[in-house]
């Protein structure tokens, strides 16, 4: 265990093996722009009460500061802890840095306040049991997770918080926000989870089976599919342009929808989609050039 503030940046990496446990139990610091490598089974932790800031202060280089981590090893923030995605940097835009190899498990704050347009991209399994939120930029989860009775929250128009590969959110798990994109694979919904605000489904499977409904402020589908028992509202605008919809359960549009695009939308199963008393549906054709498209099926 490490009692002490860990700062780990320039000029060594962070480069982790063997199969015992690190334990920061006064903070820790990830900065420069060198990978942080965890190897063979280690897991770091930052201990319950302690902050560690992943930190950006590069006013040149737009790639880099990431962790890496081999399988079976682990970066954990204990309950009660804080992991917080920075940048102090004033210049430049679109930075990106990455996580990336097994898991991350996060029982209590990650937060992501960094640079306006700047990436922070985790490809390892990302499982939350405590809550994430998106104060400034864009957090894409592409690597899956478990979340369990975690919650996201995304609260700032311009930010986004995507997911890709395979998430599963149970026991109360939920996601709100301005901007929530389902870009691929499956994300379920189960056991009272829900999901609110601004949503996209780009590609991929969102699922909600959670056994309670389903309330968007707006949604907007280009392709993918949206699935599963719940019945899912939207309450604000809803741009189906692509995609289909499957499942048992119903499709409620409260303020009217609009049909768009040449690709064909699709209804499976016994699935219901409703353009709600006192609205209005569009089903549009602005296409100068493509003279069979649009189609519903």
């Amino acid at each position: 265990a490490v009692t002490a503030f860990l700062a780990v940046g320039a000029p060594y990496d962070l480069h982790m093996s063997l199969h015992g446990m690190s334990i920061a139990e006064g903070g820790m610091l990830l900065s420069s722009t060198s990978t942080k490598s965890i190897c063979d089974t280690r897991s770091v932790v930052n201990a319950t009460g302690e902050t560690s800031e992943w930190r950006d202060s590069s006013d040149t280089t737009f790639v880099g500061n990431s962790i890496s981590m081999s399988t079976g090893a682990r970066f954990v923030n204990e309950a009660g802890a804080s992991f917080n995605v920075t940048r102090t940097s004033v210049c430049g835009v679109d930075h990106l840095r990455n996580m990336c190899g097994c898991a991350f498990d996060n029982a209590c704050e990650f937060d992501v306040d960094v640079g306006d347009g700047d990436f922070v991209r985790v490809s390892s399994a990302f499982n939350n049991d405590g809550s994430v939120a998106v104060q400034q930029g864009r957090l894409e989860l592409d690597g899956g997770g478990t979340h369990d009775g975690g919650s996201f929250t995304n609260a700032t128009a311009g930010n986004t918080l995507e997911f890709s590969g395979n998430h599963n959110f149970i026991n109360g798990a939920s996601v709100s926000g301005v901007n929530t994109v389902f870009a691929s694979g499956t994300s379920s919904f189960a056991s009272n989870s829900s999901l609110s605000g601004d949503v996209t489904i780009s590609n991929g499977t969102a699922d909600f089976s959670a056994g309670t409904a389903q309330s968007f402020d707006s949604l907007s589908q280009s392709g993918g599919s949206l699935t599963g028992s719940d019945t899912v509202t939207m309450t604000g605008n809803y741009d189906w342009s692509g995609g289909n919809q499957r499942g048992t359960g119903t499709t409620r549009a409260e303020a009217g929808i609009l049909l768009s695009i040449t690709s064909t939308k699709s209804i499976f199963d016994t699935r219901s989609v409703v353009n709600a008393t006192g609205e209005t549906a569009e089903w549009r054709d602005s296409s100068d050039t493509t003279f069979v498209g649009n189609s519903i099926s």
